[in-house]
């Protein structure tokens, strides 16, 4: 199975890629500055389910699949005609090149 974070992954280094799912003993451990970077997200996380919260119609995380594909979104909102506002979480005080990739 190849994640978002695989494929991110394959953008800044297809390598990395290929070694993560041929070779993973090759790669680094996660060091303490990953994991304080991942709890940090774990945080904003929590603190995007408070602006939408669920009672108003947001769906936090709601998944999509068709065959063998899935898809996961951070956040959507009910519009019009069936229609939904998706919003992506980001732990960023600026827009990055790379979050269009990642939506």
């Amino acid at each position: 199975m190849l994640t978002k974070t695989d494929f991110m992954n394959y953008l800044e280094c297809p390598m990395y890629l290929w070694l993560s799912k041929n070779r993973p003993e090759l790669l680094p451990d996660d060091d303490a500055e990953k994991e304080r970077i991942l709890a940090a997200g774990r945080e904003v996380d929590e603190l995007a389910k408070t602006l939408f919260p669920e009672s108003s119609g947001a769906l936090i995380q709601p998944t999509a699949t068709a065959g063998e594909l899935m898809c996961r979104a951070d956040i959507l909102i009910p519009a019009k005609n069936g229609v939904f506002d998706m919003h992506e979480v980001k732990m960023a005080t600026k827009v990055k090149k790379e979050y269009l990739y990642d939506l």
